[in-house]
């Protein structure tokens, strides 16, 4: 029975093994194409992270951006300021409240955002139509099961099985 149960534990161990050398793969790939995206564009991928936040926003502030991108707000300031500096967004005073600095686009911010969201949707195209697996169709919602399930795990502490 041990040995039934062990044979079951290493093909488990092995299946996800290789769940999480296909996610680190996958992980590794994306950040290359990201930033070969980015720079197509003159931009850092942070930056252009960035920006593609403001696809469905008018304005968004530093603490808010720091959320969505998972950095500190020192990180996303110098972001900011780059993409000030490349007159991509510009700042701005709350109406309702001065305390508060709003970052929206500039017309060159809008027509960037175009470009790399055309780009966006241009390579999932591409990715789609190239992918030939019986399991197509069933990708998307595999891919949200996933997410979900690392988003409700990152929110616990993450805990591994140790042997005494």
């Amino acid at each position: 029975m041990n040995n039934i149960a062990n044979k079951q534990g290493a093909g488990e161990d092995s299946l996800g093994g290789r769940l999480m050398d296909a996610m680190k793969k996958f992980s590794e790939n994306y950040a290359q194409f990201e930033s070969k995206r980015a720079a197509k564009f003159g931009l850092h991928p942070a930056e252009a992270r960035c920006l593609l936040f403001f696809r469905d926003k008018r304005y968004l502030t530093v603490k808010e951006l720091a959320d969505l991108l998972g950095l500190v707000k020192s990180r996303v300031v110098r972001i900011v300021d780059e993409l000030e500096t490349k007159l991509l967004v510009e700042r701005f005073p709350d109406p309702a409240d001065g305390r508060i600095v709003l970052i929206g686009l500039t017309s060159g911010g809008k027509n960037k955002l175009r470009l790399l969201q055309d780009c966006c949707r241009d390579t999932s195209r591409f990715l789609w139509d190239s992918f030939h697996n019986p399991f197509k169709e069933t990708l998307p919602e595999t891919l949200e099961q996933l997410s979900a399930q690392l988003q409700d795990i990152s929110g616990r502490e993450l805990q591994t099985a140790v042997e005494v």
